[in-house]
């Protein structure tokens, strides 16, 4: 990676978790994390012409560019709209701080960012029962957030996530 700064690691146990985005130029983008004091406190959106590199350093939260915050966010998952406008979910709060355990940034381009703001919370809905049947809830901690996308592409239909309560499940 291209003007990778030599004080940033791949965070703490090896965790760059990347999450990657082919632009609709064609540009391949990943975010990952770029701190080892902790899963939780850097990210980066790094950049190449093709999925083979060589990557360059595009944004980070550690720039007076990036504008929002990325602490206690980790596992992004990014998108970019139908109209153009950047997307990022996180796992974020740690233990249900400010918003968690689901966070959510926007950019116009990839490089100036919102503060993460709450985008989905613990609380799950089961049916117990056949359809028609009451409706009652339960509490998971979310990991690595996902979407599944419309036919289009860009707008989301589902979100998936890891979670865990006593064993891991994905919901």
């Amino acid at each position: 990676i291209l003007e990778w700064p030599a004080t940033w690691d791949y965070g703490e146990h090896g965790n760059w978790n990347p999450s990657p985005l082919v632009h609709p130029n064609g540009t391949i983008f990943l975010m990952a994390h770029t701190s080892s004091k902790g899963f939780m406190n850097g990210e980066a959106i790094i950049a190449a012409n093709s999925w083979r590199g060589p990557y360059r350093v595009v944004a980070s939260n550690t720039y007076d560019s990036w504008g929002g915050h990325v602490w206690r966010a980790e596992d992004p998952f990014m998108w970019i709209d139908k109209r153009g406008a950047w997307h990022v979910l996180y796992n974020w709060g740690g233990g249900g701080g400010p918003g968690g355990p689901g966070g959510h940034a926007f950019s116009s381009n990839g490089i100036h960012w919102s503060p993460i703001a709450a985008a989905f919370n613990s609380t799950r809905p089961v049916m117990a029962g056949p359809p028609g049947s009451k409706l009652w809830t339960v509490n998971y901690w979310s990991e690595r957030p996902k979407l599944l996308f419309a036919e289009d592409g860009t707008t989301p239909t589902h979100l998936y996530a890891g979670s865990s309560k006593a064993t891991g499940y994905t919901i």
